[in-house]
Parts: structure tokens; C-alpha cells; sequence
């Protein structure tokens, strides 16, 4: 009996982190499950991401991968995509994060290979933002108005969905899909809670309340500071560790003048975030806007009680019974949120932080999103 030949899908992903985080090992997921229902997974990613060792260790793992030319603009990237998909046989172009939605819908357009063109697929992990020019806006409007009409969409979140309608996307062609958590890969550590909290400069006694800004503005980094400002002096034993990058450093350089408040600590991102999720007391969210972010489902993973701004994207996470939300934007509604969370008990808080593991295991893992992803896939390609 002959065995069916797999279909190929290449996924162009503008992702070049210094880690790999959620993204890379949902995609790794999605190979060995697809695997088992007729498909193969070839991946492409920035000229930047070859140095991250990451990328040599999905190529040791034996998944195929490669990288863009350094420097590749849209042109470029259209050229490499379409010889990529030629090369491949690809079924499906699957474009993330937006940077390569339009090489690959063109390279869809330029491809010479023996069947028929691929499928696109542009997958929006994130909120939709407006604003910019005149030729932005136009760029926009040109993507979503007519482009659109010749791909196929997943959205993480009916609000993502709900706004790609109103930029004028077809919603029919809109399917939707939340985030899934690898679960097991959130909780491996490199340290006991104590020598992580020891590395960082906090000690055993102090309640840590973090959180995660690597975009300050959007993740609401100030908010957390305003908050921490005004709960600080009735709470000697309160830290605040802000993990992010640059951008963050600098935000808060700017903040408080290259001498930040000693009940703050700003930490670089980590190889295994679940170091920093098993060191602290509560994880906060207070971002503006999101699709639905990974950190929040991955600190529920680790049984952390969570404080989440009530914004679309946090719309599944509150649903959990160890999440308490409060209003997005509003420094004041974060630290009433802090409070009634610093009140629990011992128990109240282990007993929430429980529950959220439940509900990540059960809610939120990596195993309905592939299944998910697979379905969208075949209804795509029948």
C-alpha cells in the first residue's frame, strides 16, 4: 500500500528573539502532531534569528528550517518565500506576526511550481492597531480591503477577529483559535525559588509581584510602577520585578533618573520563565491591549494567582477562578486589585494559585491548539 505523500506547510515568522519562548515550542508541537494526520512543517524566520540557539536546536531536533537573506525587505523575502514554497512542493504559505503577510501572499502569486499555487494563511497573534500616515493608512487599507480577499485568516481572539471586520475583512474568512500553552515546557526550571529570588536581590521574606514589559507602553509597565509608587510606602515588604529588554531598561532609566526605587527590580528575559514565575507571589498583567498573551496562561501553569486587566485578550484567562480582573488603564483600579490579593491567606493564595494550574492544564494547553490548527488546515486544503 502506498503511503500518501505529506502535505507541506511553511510558516515565514518574523521571530528573532534571544528565546524561544511559547511560540517556537507550540510550532514544534504542531510538527510532531501533524506528523500523524498527513502533514510535514517547514519553518523560515529572519536572517537574524540563525545566531539564536534556538534555531540550531530545532535543526539538531531534524525540523526544517531556514533564514531569510540578512536585510531581506519585502521584494526579497516574496523571492525567497516563493522559491522556498517551489522547493517544498508547500500546500500552505503560514505567515505570523505581519511583517511577511505580503511577500507571502505575492511569493502565493509568483509561485512556478508542478501543482497548484498554495493556500496563504496569515495568522494575527495580536490587537490591531490604528493610526500612522497617509501612506500607512493606505498601506492598511489596501491589505485588509482588497489583499485580504485572496488568503485565509486565524485570529487568537473573537476581539482580533471583530477587528480585522472592521478593517474590512470578510469575517467569514476569519476563523478563530486562542493561544495554546505548552504546559510542561512552561514549569522547567533552572532553580529553586530561593536561589532565583537570591540572583535577583530579594529575599526569602518579601512578597514579589511580577511582571512582564518588554513593550513598556503596551504591556502597561507604568501602570505597574504607579501603582507600586502608591502601595510601596505602607508595604516595606513589597517588590516589584519588571522582566523585559532595551526598551524597558531605558523606560525606566528615563523614569526615575538612573536610580530606581529599591523595592524595584528590572530583570533580563530568561531562557526558562519559569524561574521568575516560581519566585513570585502574584503575576500581573496590566497590559493595554493584546491578542492573548502566552505569559499570563504560562505564570497560570506554574500556579501563580494572576491580576489581569480586563481586556479582550484576557478574556479567557479571567475565567479562570484564580484570576481577578480590574480596569485596563487605570493605575489606581491595578493597585486596588494588589491589595485585595495581598489580604488572601496563605491559603487563599495557594488554593488560587492551584486552581489556575487546573485550569491551564485543562483550558489552555498546547493540545487543542494543534488540533485546532491541523482542522483549520484541512478545511483549507479539504
Amino acid at each position: 500500500m502506498t503511503r500518501a505523500v505529506p502535505r507541506t506547510v511553511l510558516h515565514a515568522a518574523s521571530f528573532a528573539p534571544e528565546h524561544p519562548g511559547n511560540f517556537v515550542a507550540a510550532l514544534e508541537a504542531l510538527d510532531r502532531a501533524g506528523a500523524a494526520r498527513g502533514f510535514r512543517q517547514a519553518f523560515a524566520f529572519p536572517a537574524a534569528a540563525a545566531a539564536r540557539p534556538w534555531l540550531a536546536d530545532l535543526r539538531a531536533a531534524g525540523r526544517d528550517v531556514t533564514t531569510l537573506p540578512p536585510g531581506a525587505g519585502p521584494l526579497a523575502a516574496t523571492r525567497a518565500l516563493a522559491r522556498l514554497a517551489r522547493d517544498r512542493d508547500a500546500v500552505l504559505l503560514h505567515a505570523h506576526f505581519g511583517a511577511y503577510d505580503l511577500p507571502a501572499w505575492l511569493a502565493a502569486r509568483l509561485f512556478r511550481g508542478g501543482g497548484r499555487p498554495p493556500e496563504v494563511l496569515w495568522h494575527l497573534h495580536s490587537d490591531l492597531e490604528r493610526g500612522g500616515g497617509a501612506a500607512r493608512r493606505a498601506r492598511e487599507a489596501l491589505r485588509w480591503r482588497l489583499l485580504s480577499r485572496r488568503v485565509h485568516l486565524v485570529a487568537v481572539s473573537p476581539h482580533v477577529r471583530e477587528q480585522a471586520a472592521a478593517r474590512g475583512v470578510d469575517p467569514a474568512r476569519v476563523r478563530v483559535l486562542p493561544n495554546g500553552v505548552d504546559t510542561g515546557r512552561a514549569r522547567i526550571s533552572d532553580a529553586e525559588p530561593s536561589a532565583a529570588r537570591a540572583a535577583a536581590g530579594i529575599g526569602p521574606d518579601r512578597t514579589v509581584l511580577l511582571v512582564f514589559g518588554w513593550d513598556p507602553e503596551r504591556k502597561g509597565a507604568d501602570l505597574a510602577l504607579e501603582a507600586m509608587e502608591a502601595l510601596a510606602p505602607g508595604a516595606p515588604g513589597l517588590v516589584l520585578a519588571l522582566v523585559g529588554g532595551p526598551a524597558l531598561e531605558a523606560f525606566v532609566g528615563a523614569r526615575y533618573g538612573g536610580t530606581p526605587p529599591p523595592w524595584l527590580r528590572v530583570l533580563p528575559p530568561h531562557a526558562h520563565p519559569a524561574d521568575y514565575y516560581r519566585m513570585a507571589d502574584l503575576f500581573l498583567s496590566a497590559s493595554r491591549r493584546e491578542g492573548m498573551p502566552y505569559s499570563v496562561a504560562e505564570a497560570m501553569a506554574n500556579g501563580r494567582p494572576v491580576l489581569a486587566s480586563r481586556i479582550p485578550g484576557h478574556r479567557p484567562a479571567l475565567e479562570a477562578p484564580g484570576a481577578v480582573g480590574f480596569g485596563p488603564g487605570d493605575a489606581g483600579a491595578l493597585e486596588g486589585a494588589i491589595r485585595e490579593a495581598l489580604g488572601w491567606s496563605p491559603e487563599e493564595r495557594a488554593r488560587r494559585g492551584e486552581a489556575n494550574r487546573a485550569f491551564a492544564d485543562a483550558r489552555l494547553g498546547i493540545g487543542a491548539w494543534t488540533e485546532g490548527m491541523l482542522a483549520i488546515y484541512e478545511g483549507i486544503l479539504g
